[in-house]
């Protein structure tokens, strides 16, 4: 095939007045060339067509040696090059058509669409992907191809993807599928229930992921109906509900379940409704072992005497927020036999009278009693001391106007906040106790703590006493958690929080040599300085590695930033912060 008329030239001045040759006629050639190869493309005729296309990148090439060598413009001489990689595409579609995909691929190395094509062909799929993805990061934001360029590694992402997906129900045995699906909750099985038709039929027939209803996220009112196929699915053998947080829907939902499911051994109560349907559905539910009820429901202590008597298979029982207003004097009967754990917080109300209904024909195997905000304001105290089984007691923020009757059992103790005359405490009562909390407490002072301490010296392993008078100093600038440290109550201690307290370096010192197992330490606002923190850190001789964990040091302002940064070196994690209240807590000096 005949190349044509050769270029011409002429002399021309740019700028510079430089002699510069111009090519004037080397389009027409090319374009006539181009214009043969696409005709020949287009009827099939590849050979012919790569013929002139070879032609076209000959000249191309050409003229560009020509215009380097003559110190050309760059803009021409990049349009050159454009229109030499357009040569090279068409020559990779080409190859495409002979099916020459090694060739095709060489030619298209320059352009990201189009090696991505010759790859696909070539079945080097995710090859492909990743030129695509380079081609997304180094592709100008101007360029119009870039649109199409997402387009196809989106699509081409989705391929690969679905082509390595299976469905684990298809591959896996049923009974594994069923143990896997049981380590979801309520609302992950309800969102399986939309994957496909396949899970769909498989979760409606399995009754064990059904047997916990929890309706307590739920964004929408849950309807009754849908509540009965959940139970028709689980083959009526539904073991624990949480109820949603509307009223209306949570008692109707609440009186169905516990009359229609025998088996139902919790039930959780986020909202209130009336008492007579609270103690209605848990005495119809009679397997029912846990009843939490929030704070949003205030129930009587009436309601709660019945529901205690009348649930015989109860073992635990929360009300955080019980109704004491109209609570009289009168001891309320009941039997609780197999109830081990007991919540009740006053949430609205205060008794006239005294009352006590905590012995031992009531609740013979309680472990653990928990009451918040209540008052004993009558001519009798709280007597606990009938509950011989009784291990954990927490009775923060109540207040007796007669003492405290503690059983000998205790393992876990909770007085804080607590107002009232110090019980008679006896020697060697508490024997057993491992956790105690006095913080802000009135009712166990210096002296009654320091005989509940010595009854049972190195078994204490968390002990918190905010702003307490153990730490205050007397004339002889001693105090009772000196005496304490010396005679070895906190030897096996791991847990200990001074917060608020006259805690000084002296104690520091002590605290060193005898609680060597402790690993959590609280001191904010002390005047513990780092002469003292270093003794607790690596011990008096200062060789003792360090077993300490975690250290609160906030607002101790006499507590120097190096030994702060000593204690982070050493691998305890350390709170050291100061909010300046000038500027709404914000953290002025933190680490």
């Amino acid at each position: 095939m005949a190349l044509g008329p050769g270029p011409q030239y002429e002399y021309n001045n740019n700028n510079n007045n430089k002699m510069m040759m111009v090519d004037k006629s080397h389009r027409r050639p090319t374009s006539e060339l181009e214009q043969r190869g696409h005709e020949y493309y287009r009827q099939g005729q590849y050979d012919e067509a790569l013929l002139c296309f070879d032609q076209v990148r000959l000249l191309s090439h050409l003229v560009i040696i020509i215009l380097l060598g003559l110190m050309h413009g760059s803009q021409m001489i990049d349009r050159t090059e454009q229109g030499r990689l357009a040569i090279l595409d068409q020559r990779a579609a080409i190859h495409v058509k002979l099916n020459n995909l090694r060739a095709a691929l060489s030619d298209a190395q320059r352009g990201y669409l189009r090696a991505g094509q010759v790859l696909q062909l070539m079945g080097k799929m995710q090859k492909a992907k990743d030129l695509y993805a380079m081609g997304l990061v180094k592709v100008s934001p101007r360029d119009p191809q870039l649109k199409l360029l997402q387009d196809t590694h989106k699509k081409l992402s989705k391929q690969i993807a679905a082509s390595k997906f299976q469905d684990p129900l298809h591959v896996m045995p049923a009974e594994v599928a069923q143990m896997i699906m049981n380590f979801l909750d309520f609302q992950e099985i309800c969102s399986c229930l939309r994957v496909s038709t396949t899970w769909y039929r498989f979760l409606k027939s399995m009754p064990a992921a059904w047997r916990h209803l929890d309706f307590g996220k739920a964004k929408k009112s849950v309807k009754l109906t849908a509540v009965q196929v959940y139970i028709e699915q689980a083959q009526g053998l539904v073991s624990r509900v949480v109820l949603p947080r509307k009223r209306t829907a949570a008692e109707s939902i609440f009186l169905h379940v516990a009359s229609k499911c025998q088996t139902t051994q919790e039930f959780v109560v986020p909202v209130g409704f009336s008492d007579q349907s609270l103690a209605k559905g848990a005495s119809s539910a009679s397997n029912l072992k846990n009843l939490i009820v929030g704070k949003c429901s205030f129930v009587a202590y009436e309601t709660i005497s019945r529901i205690l008597d009348e649930c015989r298979q109860l073992e635990r029982a929360e009300f955080h927020s019980c109704d004491l207003a109209s609570r009289n004097d009168r001891v309320y009967h009941f039997t609780a036999a197999k109830l081990q754990s007991l919540l009740m917080n006053n949430g609205r109300g205060y008794p006239e009278g005294s009352f006590n209904d905590f012995k031992s024909e009531s609740l013979p195997n309680i472990r653990k009693l928990i009451l918040h905000s209540w008052r004993w304001l009558g001519l009798r105290g709280p007597d606990f001391s009938e509950l011989k089984k009784l291990e954990t007691l927490d009775i923060t923020d109540c207040q007796s106007n007669y003492p405290l009757r503690l059983p000998s059992s205790i393992i876990h103790l909770n007085v804080s906040k607590c107002v009232g005359p110090e019980p008679d405490i006896e020697e060697n009562q508490f024997q057993h106790l491992t956790w105690l909390s006095v913080d802000d407490s009135r009712i166990l002072g210096p002296l009654t703590l320091r005989r509940i301490l010595l009854a049972n010296p190195g078994k204490l392993k968390y002990l918190s006493a905010k702003s307490h008078h153990m730490c205050y100093h007397n004339f002889n600038n001693e105090t009772m958690l000196t005496e304490l440290i010396e005679l070895g109550i906190f030897e096996n201690v791991e847990e200990l929080i001074f917060d608020a307290c006259d805690f000084t370096d002296v104690e520091a010192v002590l605290l060193a040599n005898a609680a060597t197992a402790l690993r959590a330490l609280s001191l904010k606002q002390t005047k513990i300085t780092g002469a003292g923190l270093r003794p607790l850190l690596t011990g008096p001789d200062g060789n003792r590695p360090c077993k300490l964990k975690s250290l609160s040091l906030d607002h101790c302002y006499q507590c120097s930033l190096d030994a702060v940064q000593f204690a982070q070196s050493l691998g305890v994690k350390t709170s050291f912060r100061f909010p300046d209240e000038y500027n709404g807590g914000k953290k002025v000096r933190s680490i």
